[in-house]
């Protein structure tokens, strides 16, 4: 298996080149590789230059699965199937941890980067010799959802801003123009390849609220189409969310039978 400085972090952006915040907040130390849109490069050169950014990879790509499944191929042939790579949204500003107490109470204090990856990394290590294929970090941020006696959980949603992906022949579902991340951990749990969440660590991101990204497509005809999609595809994992938030109707839970 790769070092942690081996493996790349792989970080889609679009119209983001000021706002973005995963490169800073990992920095120089990570082997990070930034795919844009060939028109915006150049706006996003100056990352490179100071080093923040390893190398920045150009496509004329539109939807979020397209552009998943360019970096899983470019990591495919830069390492080979069966190589580790960590693939995060560029809006991730703090990333941490949950504590209990041992008396009921957990605080959810922020980490320093280098030490978080680090955790996540081992974490990776163990899961591998395990046989896990796909692994990711709390959904939520919310200490109240934590239970400390289920630090890990298997064959459960991983949360698209953050994800570890042993390389696969999978990909993203190019039909699922919102919510891919939903029906590439349906994929992994279908052919039983491991999934793995572990529970304890969280990262923050706030896609809804900033500009550029997916919200330069995202649309609630889209999330209905999407939404409709992923629930004939798989019916035995998915279903609708009945705590729908508002302005948000189009929400799916995991939920095996």
């Amino acid at each position: 298996m790769q070092t942690l400085d081996e493996i790349p972090i792989l970080i889609p952006s679009r119209e983001r080149h000021e706002i973005g915040m995963t490169w800073k907040l990992f920095n120089k130390k990570f082997n990070i590789q930034l795919f844009v849109n060939k028109e915006e490069k150049s706006s996003y050169l100056p990352h490179q230059q100071n080093g923040l950014i390893k190398k920045i990879h150009t496509h004329e790509l539109s939807f979020s699965p397209a552009i998943r499944n360019r970096m899983l191929d470019w990591s495919e042939k830069e390492y080979g199937a069966g190589a580790w790579v960590f693939m995060m949204d560029d809006d991730i500003n703090r990333v941490g941890k949950f504590l209990s107490d041992g008396k009921g109470k957990t605080k959810a204090p922020t980490l320093d980067p280098s030490i978080f990856m680090q955790e996540f990394y081992e974490n990776v290590i163990l899961a591998d010799k395990k046989g896990y294929h796909f692994i990711g970090v709390s959904p939520t941020t919310n200490r109240i959802f934590y239970n400390p006696n289920r630090r890990f959980k298997t064959n459960v949603f991983i949360n698209g801003p953050m994800m570890a992906i042993k390389l696969s022949k999978l990909r993203f579902d190019l039909n699922c123009i919102t919510k891919c991340d939903y029906d590439f951990s349906c994929q992994h749990i279908d052919r039983k390849m491991g999934v793995l969440r572990i529970d304890y660590l969280w990262q923050n991101n706030d896609y809804h609220a900033l500009p550029g990204g997916v919200s330069k497509y995202r649309t609630l005809e889209k999330e209905k189409r999407t939404f409709n999609y992923l629930l004939e595809k798989w019916p035995r994992m998915l279903r609708e969310n009945p705590k729908k938030k508002e302005g948000r109707p189009y929400e799916i839970i995991l939920s095996l039978r």
